[in-house]
C-alpha cells in the first residue's frame, strides 16, 4: 500500500516536473466530455486548477479541444491566459462563430451544444494557458411568449429570470444595444440566442457577438429564443429589441445604443455603404442636443416605435437641422435613419443637457419660440383680434402644430386653429423670419 502511494505521488512529481520543464504537448484534438457527476470541475491540464498559475505550453505546437455539449446542458468556461499578444488563442462557438482569448480575462463564457472548441496556434514563442469547464442543465424557468407582427412595434427588454420566445409572421429579427459601460462587455457573453422556440434551437450567438456585429440577428423560421441566464442581477436596463423582420427596412448596419444616464453621449450613423440605423430605448425621454457637421444631400430620419411613414417625428437635413435642435423624443424606442454618409448625433437623457446656448428644447408636437423675439409683435396684436389666452411673460411661446411648408424654413408643424389664433400664428413667423434675415446678413 505504500509503494503504491510513493508511485501515485512520484507519477505527479514526474508529471509536473515534465510540464515546468518544456511545457505541456496538445496537439490533439483532444476531446472533454461532461462527467457523470455535473457538480465536478473539469480542468486542463488534469494536474492543475484555479488556485494555481497557468500551466506553460510548448512551443511550434497547433493545438484543438473538443468540448463536447450534449442537448439539454450547457458549458461555462474560464480561460487563463497568460502569453504575449504575438500568440493566438481563441474560441469556436457552435455557430462557427470565433473569439479571441486575452491575458487576465476570466470573465465566464457560456457555450450551448452540441460543441465548442479551443484552439491554440503555432508560434516560437512560449506562453502559459489552461482553462476549467463545468457542464449545468438548464434550470426551470418560465417562457415568455411574445407575439411580433409585421408594422407592429418592436419590442425591447431588459435581462429577465426567463427564457423568452418570439414568434414573428415572418423571421425574427434580433437586435442587441451597447452597455452603458464598455469595460462590462465580456459580461454579455453569459447569454445565448437560439434558433427555435427553446433552448434546444440551433445557437445563434450571444448578445456580445450580436452587438459586435453591428446587424440584425435573423432567425431562419418565426421563432427565436434569447436566454440571459443571471444578467438580470447585474444590469436592469435595455439589452436586446426583437422585431418582424419585415420591418428592418433592408438596412445595412443596424445597432442598438445605450448611453450613460444622465450624460451626454455622442452616436456615429455610418451610412457610407447603405442606410444605417440607430436604435435607443428607455422609459425617460431622450434629447437630441446637438449634431457635427451636417453633411449634404443626406436626410436623417427620426422615428418613434416601428420605422414607418405613421411614426416619423420629424425629417432633419442640413437646410433645417440648427432650427429643430435641441428636440425632445418621449416614446419608449427611437430610430435614427441615415440615407447617406456619416453623421455624430449628441443624445442626453438629462433635462439639464437639453438646453445649448440659450435654446430652449423643441419636440416633434411642439414647437418653441423665445419670446424675446415674438413679444412685441402678440401684445401689439393681441388686443385687436381677441385673442385673451397667449402668454407674453412665459420665457417661450409655444404651440402645437403639424405639417405643412413652413416645416422646412422653421422646424415648426401647423395646426387647424381659428381665425385670430392663425393671424397671430402668422405674425410671430413673420417676426422670427425677418430678425432670421438680419442676424445672417441677409439685405431686406
Amino acid at each position: 500500500m505504500n509503494l503504491l502511494i510513493f508511485n501515485f505521488f512520484s507519477i505527479i512529481f514526474i508529471s509536473l516536473k515534465l510540464v515546468s520543464a518544456s511545457g505541456y504537448q496538445c496537439q490533439g484534438p483532444i476531446k472533454l466530455t461532461p462527467p457523470e457527476d455535473l457538480n465536478k470541475i473539469v480542468y486542463w491540464p488534469s494536474i492543475w486548477n484555479d488556485s494555481m498559475p497557468p500551466v506553460q505550453f510548448a512551443t511550434q505546437q497547433n493545438c484543438e479541444w473538443q468540448i463536447t455539449v450534449p442537448t439539454g446542458l450547457f458549458a461555462t468556461a474560464v480561460f487563463y491566459r497568460d502569453a504575449p499578444t504575438s500568440i493566438g488563442i481563441s474560441v469556436e462557438f457552435p455557430n462557427g462563430y470565433s473569439e479571441g482569448l486575452d491575458n487576465n480575462d476570466h470573465y465566464p463564457f457560456i457555450f450551448t451544444s452540441p460543441m465548442f472548441k479551443v484552439k491554440l496556434y503555432k508560434s516560437a514563442k512560449q506562453g502559459q494557458f489552461s482553462f476549467k469547464v463545468t457542464w449545468s442543465k438548464y434550470p426551470d424557468a418560465p417562457i415568455n411568449h411574445i407575439c411580433l407582427m409585421k408594422g407592429g412595434n418592436p419590442v425591447a427588454q431588459s435581462p429577465n429570470s426567463s427564457i423568452t420566445v418570439f414568434t414573428a409572421e415572418t423571421n425574427v429579427s434580433f437586435l442587441a444595444f451597447s452597455l452603458k459601460n464598455a469595460s462590462h462587455y465580456p459580461l454579455l457573453r453569459q447569454s445565448a440566442i437560439y434558433d427555435g422556440d427553446s433552448t434546444s434551437g440551433n445557437f445563434l450567438g450571444n448578445l456580445y457577438a450580436a452587438m459586435m456585429q453591428g446587424k440584425a440577428v435573423i432567425s431562419t423560421g418565426r421563432n427565436l429564443a434569447i436566454n440571459t441566464f443571471g444578467l438580470y442581477n447585474l444590469f436592469n436596463y435595455t439589452l436586446y429589441m426583437a422585431q418582424d423582420h419585415s420591418n428592418d427596412q433592408n438596412v445595412l448596419k443596424y445597432e442598438g445604443k445605450n448611453c450613460p444616464s444622465d450624460y451626454k453621449c455622442r452616436v456615429t450613423l455610418n451610412a457610407l455603404s447603405g442606410r444605417a440605423v440607430i436604435v435607443t430605448s428607455g422609459n425617460q425621454p431622450e434629447f437630441i442636443t446637438g449634431i457635427d457637421n451636417f453633411p449634404d444631400n443626406s436626410t436623417l430620419k427620426i422615428y418613434e416605435g416601428v420605422i414607418s411613414t405613421n411614426t416619423l417625428v420629424t425629417t432633419l437635413t442640413k437646410a433645417n437641422y440648427q432650427y429643430r435642435l435641441p428636440m425632445e423624443l418621449k416614446n419608449t424606442i427611437h430610430q435614427y435613419v441615415l440615407d447617406d454618409k456619416l453623421l455624430d448625433i449628441e443624445l442626453s437623457r438629462d433635462v439639464n443637457n437639453g438646453y445649448v446656448t440659450g435654446n430652449p428644447i423643441s419636440s416633434a408636437s411642439t414647437a418653441t419660440i423665445p419670446t424675446s423675439a415674438t413679444s412685441a409683435a402678440v401684445t401689439a396684436f393681441s388686443s385687436s383680434s381677441g385673442v385673451s389666452s397667449v402668454s407674453t411673460t412665459s420665457s417661450k411661446f409655444s404651440m402645437t402644430t403639424t405639417n405643412t411648408d413652413l416645416t422646412t424654413i422653421f422646424g415648426l408643424e401647423t395646426t387647424t386653429k381659428s381665425s385670430p389664433t392663425r393671424f397671430v400664428i402668422l405674425v410671430i413667423l413673420f417676426s422670427n423670419f425677418i430678425i432670421f434675415l438680419q442676424e445672417n446678413q441677409f439685405m431686406l
